[in-house]
């Protein structure tokens, strides 16, 4: 309890809160209320929502371009990429490694052929 009263409240003042009311900008009525979790293009963001049903005003306080599924579903391929990238790097250098080996076995068998 004691750390909930000394926790200093971070936003601004203005910030609107669930449930505050104004008056809608498209048909005049004060029923446009702000919800935090309100559902648009499947995302959940705070907007500005009009009650007024012949209205159906809606302003996105904050925008996010991407849904919580396809940025799970893209960075899942980001991470399927950089370890395909890693086993790619890992086929070359063994590849490397054995052609050097190679390499050097047979300068081998030509110096020990001239001595």
């Amino acid at each position: 309890m004691k750390a909930r009263l000394l926790r200093q409240e971070r936003r601004s003042g203005t910030r609107p809160a669930n449930g505050d009311v104004r008056a809608c900008p498209d048909c005049g009525q004060p029923t446009c209320e702000f919800s935090e979790r309100f559902r648009f293009d499947g995302n959940v963001v705070p907007a500005w929502v009009c009650g007024v049903p012949p209205c159906r005003y809606r302003e996105v306080v904050r925008h996010t371009s991407v849904t919580a599924v396809a940025a799970s579903g893209m960075l899942r391929r980001a991470a399927i990429e950089v370890q395909a990238g890693a086993r790619r790097t890992m086929l070359k250098a063994r590849a490397q490694t054995e052609r050097s080996q190679r390499h050097i076995e047979t300068t081998r068998a030509a110096v020990e052929k001239h001595k």
